[in-house]
């Protein structure tokens, strides 16, 4: 190959690489998946979050070390430990849950999982609602 001939097919290929480059630049961004409102006693609609490592869902209850295997447009899945207390006093309970989020909505322009079903071995299973920014027991 001549050296003017290498430098043509360098120059055609800066150029590919700068147009392919410019077109990114204005490519429409990726949808970002659904978030989950992770205070269960804060502000409604408070603790937007991706794959938390730990969540409030209400006075002493709560998931903590939180390790999700998957998390789509469509459902979120994983486990972690739940502790439940009824009341300041007790008794207590801890035990490793699986949680699953689903049935995504809109509030405010951002996309959130509004449905979540927490199930335990030998444990009853717990299904919740996000009504009005908060978490509730169905």
């Amino acid at each position: 190959m001549t050296l003017a001939r290498r430098a043509m097919t360098a120059a055609a290929a800066m150029a590919l690489v700068a147009s392919a480059a410019e077109a990114g630049a204005w490519a429409a961004p990726a949808e970002r998946t659904p978030v989950m409102y992770t205070q269960g006693m804060g502000p409604a609609w408070g603790g937007p979050a991706r794959r938390p490592h730990a969540f409030t869902l209400g006075a002493d209850f709560g998931v903590s070390k939180m390790r999700w295997s998957r998390w789509t447009n469509s459902g979120a899945g994983g486990r972690g430990h739940l502790l439940g207390c009824a009341g300041a006093q007790g008794p207590c309970v801890k035990y490793l849950a699986t949680v699953t989020l689903s049935r995504v909505k809109v509030h405010d322009h951002t996309r959130y999982f509004a449905a979540m079903k927490i199930t335990g071995k030998h444990r009853k299973t717990v299904h919740l609602v996000m009504r009005g920014g908060l978490w509730r027991q169905t």
